[in-house]
């Protein structure tokens, strides 16, 4: 679970092309304490929202690398 980052928020989880770009999948996006699984890969993502991600070690670092590292976009 992870707050939706700067770099995504607007963007769509297809945009972002996170599985093929890190390897990790979006499985729900929490908004307000509703839980949406498999969410709509084209709906633009709310900063307000937070992410349930899935992934191998090696994927949860290439997303925390490329979206949650300083200076990230």
């Amino acid at each position: 679970r992870l707050p939706v980052p700067p770099s995504m928020a607007g963007r769509s989880i297809a945009e972002c092309d996170l599985r093929g770009r890190t390897g990790c999948n979006v499985v729900a996006v929490e908004r307000a304490g509703d839980v949406q699984t498999n969410p709509d890969p084209h709906r633009p993502l709310g900063a307000d929202e937070v992410l349930v991600l899935i992934g191998d070690a090696e994927a949860q670092d290439r997303f925390m690398e490329r979206h949650v590292a300083a200076g990230a976009s």
